[in-house]
């Protein structure tokens, strides 16, 4: 809701500015434009595009042998540089054929649900375009943004993907639903989430399978990879 009303906001501040801009010469229209909106624009150009990557590579069928999203991460030059070893190892761990689809492990998208500054707005539709083109598995997020797609059914109930034991081990880690699911692992202290320093300390984020992952099955190989 709060997103719509960020979406609400920007179309009054456009139509006073429309007013503002009435008996204008075109020259003075372009000039108002490239000084207010020039940001704005371009940012709007690059999520557009991002996304009709991801929903032409699902048309085309060259789907990601598996993918998942920390999202919030801390953004240092020493967690950029682990990506690609990151998805290296995990290859190997979860036993994927390197030569077929990617995997693909990304730390560099930040947002914050209810923000208003286009950045964050543009970065929560490129993470939504990704589950709504069934292109993730899973994901890792701050407690409040986690919280929040809970409330949206966005994550497996994970006594359908765990064993009981499995269960009983992160008894005290886990995030239920309102009905009493349990869809969400608090990973804060995993291994490789306090290796690579993903999150501040004392900061909680869980990790959650997305309702149409297409690898679910890899997205708990993934849960282990992060406790190792």
């Amino acid at each position: 809701m709060k997103f719509r009303e960020a979406v609400e906001h920007w179309k009054t501040e456009v139509e006073k500015d429309r007013a503002k801009l009435v008996g204008k010469s075109f020259r003075q229209k372009v000039q108002f434009f490239f000084m207010y909106y020039k940001i704005p624009f371009f940012l709007a150009v690059a999520v557009v595009l991002a996304v009709w990557s991801i929903i032409y590579s699902q048309v085309k069928g060259e789907d990601y042998s598996f993918c998942a999203l920390l999202v919030n991460s801390l953004e240092d030059d020493y967690v950029e540089e682990t990506d690609l070893t990151l998805e290296e190892e995990f290859t190997e761990y979860a036993g994927i054929d390197p030569s077929g689809a990617e995997v693909h492990i990304y730390t560099g998208l930040s947002f914050e649900y209810d923000a208003e500054d286009t950045l964050s707005m543009a970065n929560l539709e490129i993470f939504e375009s990704y589950i709504l083109s069934e292109s993730m598995d899973a994901c890792v997020l701050t407690e409040d943004l986690f919280e929040t797609y809970v409330s949206q059914n966005a994550f497996w109930d994970l006594t359908e993907l765990l064993d009981e034991e499995t269960l009983a081990a992160y008894e005290d880690l886990l995030l239920y639903t309102e009905e009493g699911i349990p869809v969400g692992v608090n990973v804060s202290a995993f291994a490789l989430i306090e290796e690579y320093a993903f999150y501040e300390e004392g900061e909680e984020a869980y990790f959650g399978v997305l309702y149409n992952a297409p690898h679910p099955e890899r997205a708990v190989r993934f849960l282990e990879y992060l406790a190792e």
